[in-house]
């Protein structure tokens, strides 16, 4: 909606990756919502970038929230930041569908930098 903005940038001529459908659409969905829910801007930018990297390909996904000091405890079950209102289950389910496709996703915040993600898929 027009509350949410979403550009890719997926260069020509990168590999395929093993991976699920269906598992990268939640993971997707579920670090958009995140960054709506938590973001505390209006209108969410976010970016998507894709890179091969290390035998992996890379999603890059930042958006244009506030960030958070609690960087360290994302991805934990029921971990939540100070000012979260979210039960911390998201982005521990992109954790876990990540290690289920046998790849794995690093996440990193600070105050006034936004939220970040990068989600290590194999290569095909």
């Amino acid at each position: 909606g027009e509350r949410v903005e979403i550009k890719a940038h997926l260069p020509e001529g990168l590999p395929a990756v093993a991976a699920d459908a269906a598992a990268l659409r939640m993971i997707l969905r579920n670090l958009v919502e995140n960054s709506v829910r938590h973001g505390r801007v209006e209108p969410v930018r976010v970016r998507i970038t894709a890179l091969e990297r290390d035998g992996h390909v890379v999603l890059e996904y930042q958006d244009n929230g506030v960030g958070t000091p609690d960087a360290a405890a994302l991805g934990q079950l029921f971990n939540r930041g100070a000012h979260s209102s979210g039960a911390g289950v998201g982005l521990y389910l992109v954790s876990r569908l990540m290690e289920r496709m046998h790849g794995y996703a690093v996440y990193c915040s600070s105050p006034g930098d936004g939220f970040r993600a990068e989600l290590w898929l194999r290569t095909a």
